[in-house]
Parts: C-alpha cells; sequence; structure tokens
C-alpha cells in the first residue's frame, strides 16, 4: 500500500502521536498568532490601546462562532475521513472531502450575510460600549471578508494532516501566520492603519493559508498514492453531510458555548466592571489560547490515531493511545497553569503597560486557572470519546461545563462576590466538569465491558442454540413437546443446554421447571421455543457464572425469577409454613431443593414445578406424584434425602389458570 496514512499501521501508537504531536503543537502555535498577536499590536497602539483591545475583546464571541464552524468542518471531515482509510476505502474517503469543501462554501455565504446585516446589534448585546463598538465594527467590517477562506484553509489543512501528511499541513499554517505579523507590524507600525491593519492583515494572510493548502491537497505526490479533493466529488452528500456534523459536533459545541461563554463575561464584567475589565479578559483568554496550544495539538495527534485504530479494530492500541491522551492533558494543564500564574505579569506586559489592566490581570488569574489542572480530564475525555466516534459522550460534557455550571455561575456569584465572582465561576466549573467526566468515561468502560460479555455470552449461545437445533430434528416428541415434561432423563446425554454437565439430561431441570409452569398457564409454545427464549434474554444462564457449583446445584434463582418477569409474571417467594398460608388455584410454585445420593456420594440440587389441582392437591412434575400440600411435599423429599430450600409463588397479572 503506498498511501502514507495507511502507513501507520507499521509504527507504534507512541511513535504515531508523537509523529503528529510536534507537528501539531507547531501548527496551533503559529495559528494563535492570528489572533495573539493582533491583540499585541492593538495593545500597543498609542491613546486608544486599551478600548482598542476591548473592542477586540467584544468581537471574541462571533470570532469564536466562525472557528466553531470551521472545526466543525475540519474536525467531522477528518475524523470520518481517518475511519475510512483505517478501513482502506479511499473513494469514501474522497467524497468526504467534496462534500466538506461544499459545505464550507455554503456555511460561509450564510454566515457572511448574517453577520453583515446584525453585527453591530451582535456587539452590542456582547457587552460592547459607546467608547469601543467603534473599534469592533472597523475590525469586523474587514475582518468578515476573509471569512471562506477562514473555513477553507482549516478543512484543507486537516484533509492533509489525517492522511499523514502534518509536516504539510504545519506549514501552511506557519506560512500564513507568520505572513500576519508581518502585515501587521506593517500596516500598524508604518503605514498606521490602527485597528483595520489588523483586520487586513488576517484577510490577506488567510487567502494566502487557503490558496497554499489547496495547492498541497491537490499536488500529485508521484507514485505514492493519496486522496484528492476531485471535481466530481464537490457536492453536498447528505449521509455524508450528516457524519461529518456528528463527528465534528463536539468541536462545534465546545467552541460554540465558548462563544455563548465569552459573550456572557463581556456582559458581566461590563455590567460589574467597565471597559477595563473586557480589555483586561482578552489578555487573559490570550495567555489561555498559549495553553490551549497544547490541549489542542495532543486533541489533533490523538483523535485521528484512535480513530484509524477503532475503524481497523485495534483495541490494545486503542486502549495505549488513551492512555497517552490522557497522562498528556493532565501534564499539560497543571504544569501550564502553574507557569501561567507565576509569570502572570510579565505575560500580561507583552499585550499593555497600562497598570489598572495589569492589576486586573494579576489579582484575578490565579483564581481563573485554580481548577484548571483538574479540567485536564475532561479534555483528555473528550478527544477520546471523539476518536471513538462516540461524539454524544463528547457534545454532553462540552454542554455540561459551559451552559449547565459555567453560565449559571457566571450569572448568580457575582451577586455576591462582585466581579471577583466571576472569576471564581471559572474554578468551580472546571474542577466540577472535571471530576464529571472522568466518571462518565468510567461508566462507559464499565458499559463497554458489560455489552463485550453480552456479546460472548450470545456468542455461546448460538452454538448452543445450533446444538439443540440438531438434537430438536432428531427428537421432536421431545423438543417439540407442548405438554408437561415430566422426566429429563428422556433426553439424550449430550449437548445442548445449562451448566457444567452441558446437557438437559444432567442440567436441564430448572429450564423444564420454567416450561411447566408457563404451559400450566396455558403458553402452548414447544419447550425448545422457552430454551432459545431464555438464551436471548438472559444469555448467562448458558455459561458457567449463572449457575450454582457450575450446575451441581441448579440454575441461579435470580435467573429463574428475571426471566419470568420479564415475561410477565409475578414471582414471590412462598412462605408455606406461615399458619394462614394456603394453595392458591390462581397460582403455579416451582420447589428446588437439595439432594444427597450416599450410595454414590453425590450431591446436587433440583427444580420442580408444582401445579395447584382442582381438589386442591399439588402436581409434581419432572419427577411426577400428587402431594396434599407443601407440608407434604416437604416430608416426601426429606425421607428421600432431600432438603426442601426455597419455594416460590408465580402468578400471571390478571389471568387464572
Amino acid at each position: 500500500m503506498g498511501m502514507k496514512a495507511n502507513r501507520i499501521n507499521t509504527i507504534s501508537v507512541e511513535g504515531r502521536i508523537w509523529s503528529l504531536l510536534v507537528p501539531a503543537v507547531i501548527s496551533q502555535f503559529v495559528n494563535i498568532l492570528y489572533s495573539v498577536v493582533d491583540r499585541i499590536f492593538i495593545g500597543k497602539i498609542p491613546f486608544i490601546g486599551v478600548d482598542a483591545l476591548s473592542g477586540i475583546g467584544t468581537c471574541f464571541p462571533i470570532l469564536i462562532l466562525i472557528n466553531a464552524f470551521a472545526q466543525l468542518l475540519a474536525i467531522g471531515s477528518t475524523t470520518a475521513i481517518s475511519i475510512y482509510l483505517g478501513r482502506e476505502s479511499c473513494e469514501e474517503a474522497e467524497k468526504f472531502m467534496g462534500t466538506a469543501f461544499s459545505l464550507s462554501c455554503l456555511i460561509s455565504l450564510v454566515l457572511f450575510v448574517f453577520l453583515q446585516i446584525f453585527k453591530r446589534s451582535i456587539l452590542m448585546c456582547f457587552g460592547a460600549s459607546e467608547n469601543t463598538v467603534g473599534y469592533a465594527l472597523s475590525y469586523l467590517d474587514i475582518y468578515l471578508w476573509g471569512l471562506a477562506f477562514q473555513l477553507l484553509t482549516a478543512v484543507f489543512s486537516n484533509f492533509l494532516f489525517c492522511q499523514g501528511y502534518a509536516k504539510k499541513a504545519m506549514f501552511v499554517c506557519t506560512f500564513s501566520a507568520l505572513l500576519n505579523v508581518v502585515l501587521d507590524y506593517i500596516f500598524i507600525m508604518i503605514f498606521g492603519f490602527g485597528i483595520s491593519g489588523v483586520a487586513y492583515a488576517t484577510v490577506i494572510s488567510q487567502v494566502s493559508g487557503m490558496l497554499l493548502a489547496f495547492y498541497f491537497v491537490n499536488r500529485k505526490e508521484g507514485e505514492g498514492q493519496k486522496l484528492y479533493l476531485k471535481k466530481e466529488n464537490i457536492t453536498i452528500d447528505r449521509n455524508k453531510a450528516k457524519q461529518i456534523v456528528l463527528y465534528g459536533i463536539a468541536s462545534f459545541t465546545m467552541n460554540f458555548t465558548e462563544a455563548c461563554l465569552h459573550a456572557t463575561y463581556n456582559y458581566s464584567l461590563q455590567k460589574y466592571g467597565a471597559d477595563v475589565y473586557i480589555a483586561a479578559m482578552a489578555i487573559i483568554q490570550s495567555l489561555m489560547q498559549m495553553m490551549y496550544i497544547f490541549s489542542n495539538g495532543i486533541a489533533q495527534a490523538v483523535q485521528p490515531t484512535i480513530s484509524y485504530y477503532h475503524g481497523a479494530g485495534d483495541e490494545v492500541k486503542i486502549k495505549r493511545a488513551c492512555f497517552i491522551s490522557t497522562f498528556l492533558n493532565m501534564t499539560v494543564a497543571i504544569l501550564g497553569s502553574i507557569l501561567l500564574i507565576f509569570a502572570r505579569r510579565s505575560a500580561a506586559r507583552i499585550f499593555t503597560g497600562d497598570d489598572k489592566v495589569l492589576d486586573i490581570v494579576v489579582s484575578y488569574l490565579p483564581i481563573y486557572l485554580a481548577g484548571w489542572g483538574i479540567f485536564g480530564i475532561q479534555e483528555s475525555v473528550q478527544c477520546i470519546f471523539v476518536g471513538l466516534g462516540k461524539a454524544g459522550y463528547s457534545m454532553f460534557l462540552a454542554l455540561y461545563r459551559k451552559i449547565v455550571l459555567l453560565i449559571p455561575l457566571m450569572l448568580f456569584l457575582p451577586t455576591f462576590f462582585d466581579v471577583k465572582g466571576i472569576f471564581i465561576s471559572e474554578a468551580v466549573s472546571d474542577s466540577v466538569a472535571g471530576i464529571s467526566a472522568g466518571l462518565l468515561f468510567m461508566h462507559f468502560l464499565r458499559k463497554t465491558k458489560k455489552n463485550k460479555g453480552k456479546k460472548a455470552a450470545l456468542s455461546a449461545c448460538d452454538k448452543v442454540l445450533s446444538d439443540i437445533e440438531k438434537e430438536a430434528l432428531k427428537r421432536p416428541e421431545l423438543y417439540g413437546n407442548t405438554n408437561f415434561i415430566n422426566d429429563q432423563r428422556s433426553f439424550d446425554d449430550t449437548l445442548s443446554s445449562f451448566g457444567i454437565k452441558g446437557n438437559i439430561n444432567k442440567n436441564g431441570c430448572g429450564s423444564i421447571a420454567m416450561y411447566n409452569v408457563l404451559h400450566a398457564f396455558g403458553e402452548d409454545i414447544p419447550y425448545r421455543t422457552v430454551i432459545e427464549n431464555i438464551a436471548k434474554d438472559s444469555p448467562k444462564i448458558f455459561l458457567k457464572s449463572s449457575t450454582i457449583g457450575g450446575g451441581v446445584f441448579g440454575l441461579n434463582p435470580l435467573y429463574m425469577k428475571g426471566y419470568l418477569k420479564r415475561q410477565g409474571y409475578e414471582v414471590k417467594r412462598a412462605v408455606f409454613k406461615r399458619k394462614d398460608f394456603a394453595i392458591k388455584e390462581e397460582a403455579a410454585y416451582i420447589a428446588i431443593y437439595l439432594w444427597f445420593d450416599s450410595k454414590h456420594s453425590e450431591i446436587g440440587g433440583h427444580y420442580e414445578a408444582l401445579i395447584p389441582t382442582k381438589e386442591g392437591t399439588l402436581q409434581a412434575y419432572n419427577i411426577s406424584r400428587i402431594y396434599e400440600d407443601f407440608k407434604d411435599y416437604e416430608k416426601v423429599k426429606k425421607s428421600e434425602g432431600g432438603f426442601l430450600m426455597q419455594v416460590y409463588e408465580i402468578k400471571r397479572y390478571y389471568y387464572k389458570i
């Protein structure tokens, strides 16, 4: 196989992740230069730096919203393509590329029109004041013209990344980001364009990055095969679009809720503080983006790796990749937050020299980061869920932290702690969300393990049922029986049912007792069907774990009770030694007793169905005999060397025998 993306199965999990991690981190670092460097230059503009920085801060929710759609398409298409590469289905992977390109163009157009119409109203809702809204509009008026190129650059770069061309994807990001830095300096420091110069630099850089990424995507690689964006695939395939949205919805939700979060931040900061607090938050968020370099890089390296091994069905490598993801995310979260707290004043001074803004950052950043170490758990868990195609879990975690925890806390706590409560809410929500994510992942692992056990049990059942099918053809008078079964010894001593003995002849009394009870209630079904229904309902009945002593003492009563209850019957213990106890005509009974054969030194258990007669006596089946009552039954069994352990009374709701 010539394709780079399909050669990854020849290297270790660590090697695969490391080969993607370094370029991904570098790409993330270069990518944030777009926004961080913009803010650095804006904050340094003489006389208006703080107001301009606050104005850009009110643009954050809109910029993050645009990025949400970029990540929806980029991550969604990358995950789908990686899965189909793992299945070695290149044609389907290329169709996903065409659908992702078409969706990018459509979404860009809709967003552009919407934001051009409502941008001022949105900015005022997001915390802009009359002093800062002019700076925000000056930036957005130009920035929005590069919206389509931003989405396409993200999608094309991820096309390269998921195929193993991480260096080319990194080069695209590096080139466009460095070009943005150079143009920022030229437009602001030399030409004095102010905040408009920042927007012009961003748009030109995005156009250049998109053209370069498009060139790499469709560049011929000689004899080496790779995926291409083909003209015939440039269409919106509804099914593939749904899959892209499904796989990318977690990343979109993270970014969309982040936009809602920033809007709430700005609103609360404006309400309880002033423009200077929004400027300080813009700096804090810029510093946090430096932290996200590593967590996003880890996600970009681990998600396609897990997706590939998931598509290939390699569980061992999936587990290894999950462990590496957790270790890296926790390490980065803990060490990064400690480093940032100790260097907070020096880091903030990069953006501004205003003492008021610096004091706010120094005072509140430690509170803001207090729960970040624990939040590393959620970052890892979300990354793993997306890689496994479990977007629903990841989306739930994203919504839970931001919508359920953080935003309500941000609106509630300031009423008690004033502006400080806004920063406390971040620490509380990060801690609670991280712990919750860990618990959810543990639940997911237990559920997965349980499902695997059930599948294994069903597989064992299939073999047993296959044997029963063969036996039924040979002995239709037994397996097709619709009358009471009185002697399990009439069945051959061969395969076909329960316990360590593995046959009805020695271990079938439990299933026969259930069959006889069902027959007493008018269930006109053959014994073979009862066995099949039990197997489908509770496959572990066919395994040793569902029996007592491997079948020597019979079927586990809990499985018997559960099966009958699920068939619509009421099952409860019959305390026949009570004075007021009476045999009920509308009920049937299953007795369980132990027996001991001193002659052969054998011990075991036995189930019998006891059916009331019109005369008020009990008719026993599978050792046919009539008893006056349960005391008589207990006396006879005791005389035969048996010990009565339990009697269950079975009724069918609203039905009489």
